[in-house]
């Protein structure tokens, strides 16, 4: 495994600024993302991507950053000089990939001033080239030990898990759960077409390997020829299923609409995309078993289905975990995940 970049004094600038005044010209606030706070941190030897990790969402911060560590470094050699690059995380001298200061967690990589993120594809070349990309990430990984991988967040994409939480929910608020019968039913309707899936995925049918498990288009950074050439937001990365990667990938690249918009009847998909993600990706991960390659067209429905549960239960709860940015917001996205799971289904 190749050392990873230590740079101690880049730690210690960073702390003289938080010390002083955050607002620094040197450290600009990027508004992306909705976990972390992250900074464009601008030094003469080179510019840097400042993250404060948020310790309310992710508590467990060092075995977190320990297995993002390992994670850099093995993609690092997996990659080698060849078309894909990982992050560059920034070690201490002491070798630790963070900074804890005051009770804040604080990370930093080499800002990437090659390469950019888009919220959307803007061809079918870009869609092949995801695909791939979030293929060999998970190629990259095959030989870390599961057995010792670091879970960041519990049950993340276990669908009886979350059944139960929204079903404790609906318990909790029946006359809710009386006005939204129709979802309800839509879930019972739902949950019978993945049942194959999730058994095979309960019964240890399908291979665990370490996934992404966030695989949206702007969790990857592109070159200027739009080819996709480094995955990023790490922090969900654990032992999983290819379903995961690849159905949430299709559950957000497929539609013609934001997951939060609330005309469900204008949703569809783009039936020609899931097929060409598909086909790239199986092309790619040569390693894929055939046990794994027969679910891939059902996984969006598993994933779509599993995020309308989420949001739905979330709003029975009162919108506590998901930010809103208006009344309804969370049933709204609950409609639209639970509408594009049963369009996804029309085409098993």
């Amino acid at each position: 495994m190749q050392d990873q970049n230590t740079d101690e004094n880049v730690y210690g600038k960073l702390k003289e600024v938080l010390q002083t005044n955050k607002g620094s010209s040197m450290m600009q606030q990027i508004n992306q993302g909705h976990i972390h706070r992250s900074y464009r941190f601008d030094l003469e030897r080179g510019s840097y991507f400042v993250q404060q990790i948020n310790d309310l969402v992710f508590p467990d911060v060092y075995p977190l950053m320990a297995q993002m560590q390992k994670v850099t470094a093995t993609l690092s050699d997996y990659y080698g000089e060849g078309h894909y690059e990982t992050l560059d995380l920034l070690l201490t001298n002491d070798g630790v990939p963070f900074l804890e200061w005051q009770g804040q967690y604080w990370r930093i990589f080499r800002f990437k001033d090659h390469l950019k993120g888009f919220e959307r594809l803007l061809s079918r070349q870009m869609l092949r080239s995801a695909a791939k990309a979030y293929a060999s990430f998970v190629g990259g990984l095959t030989n870390l030990d599961l057995q010792s991988a670091f879970e960041p967040i519990m049950q993340f994409h276990d669908i009886s898990y979350r059944l139960m939480q929204l079903q404790d929910a609906k318990w909790k608020n029946p006359e809710l759960a009386t006005t939204l019968s129709l979802e309800i039913m839509a879930i019972d309707e739902l949950i019978v077409i993945i049942s194959p899936l999730t058994v095979a995925l309960q019964s240890g049918e399908l291979p665990v390997r370490m996934v992404h498990n966030d695989t949206k288009i702007n969790n990857l950074l592109f070159d200027e020829s739009q080819e996709a050439r480094c995955v990023v937001d790490l922090d969900t990365v654990m032992p999983g299923s290819v379903v995961y990667d690849v159905g949430d990938a299709l559950r957000t690249i497929c539609s013609n609409l934001p997951e939060d918009a609330p005309l469900v009847d204008q949703l569809i998909i783009d039936e020609e995309a899931a097929d060409i993600f598909i086909d790239a990706y199986q092309i790619e991960a040569g390693w894929l078993e055939e046990g794994e390659r027969k679910w891939l067209r059902l996984s969006p429905v598993y994933m779509s289905l599993i995020m309308g549960v989420r949001f739905l239960t979330d709003y029975f709860q009162g919108d506590v975990y998901f930010h809103t940015a208006r009344t309804g917001h969370n049933l709204d996205r609950a409609r639209n995940q639970i509408k594009l799971a049963q369009l996804f289904a029309d085409r098993t």
